[in-house]
């Protein structure tokens, strides 16, 4: 009884704050970020680690998560607001896309000071912050799922965040939406 593989693992303190493409300091932050060896964690650490510091390219609204006690890297949330069409929708509309969201390898699972994951509690900062940017606060939300990502697809299609399936994107993304409470139907209507 309580030995140390009962113990949760270690509480964490991090900070989430606004990624600065000027800044030195975060570049070398990013630089040694990764999510895992999978092919999909590959291409998100990919991303901020050389991607988002191309020049010349339009940047998305970048939040990172450092981890107070070691000043590592935790993770990172992406968006940007774009128009697409959805099923069941005359016209395109307006969405907040889910570019690339990450936690680092070392940090998967680990929770904070509270009890609560750390991946649920950045994934809450990332979306209030870019529903401050869309264009009304019931926007539908988007992103894309690698179909082999298990664990990931599993994290947004918990009933905390709500996404759901509706269909294949191209190669093995999947493409899922979470519409805004009056029009949930429309997801589960294209499947």
């Amino acid at each position: 009884m309580g030995g140390p593989e009962d113990d949760p693992p270690p509480a964490l303190e991090v900070t989430v704050r606004r990624l600065k493409l000027d800044s030195a300091e975060d570049k070398a932050l990013c630089a040694t970020f990764s999510c895992g060896s999978e092919e999909w964690e590959v291409q998100v650490s990919d991303f901020i680690t050389r991607k988002l510091w191309l020049p010349g390219r339009d940047a998305e609204h970048t939040l990172l998560a450092v981890e107070a006690g070691s000043g590592l890297m935790f993770g990172f949330g992406a968006t940007k607001v774009t128009t697409v069409e959805l099923p069941q929708r005359p016209d395109p509309v307006p969405i907040v896309r889910v570019c690339y969201f990450g936690v680092a390898s070392a940090f998967k699972g680990a929770v904070d000071t509270d009890g609560r994951k750390w991946a649920s509690r950045l994934y809450t900062t990332v979306e209030a912050d870019a529903r401050s940017r869309a264009p009304s606060p019931d926007v539908p939300f988007e992103l894309f799922c690698d179909r082999r990502n298990e664990r990931g697809l599993r994290f947004w299609t918990d009933t905390k965040r709500g996404f759901e399936v509706i269909g294949a994107a191209y190669g093995d993304l999947l493409r899922l939406v979470r519409m805004p409470p009056d029009t949930a139907g429309v997801a589960a209507a294209a499947q």
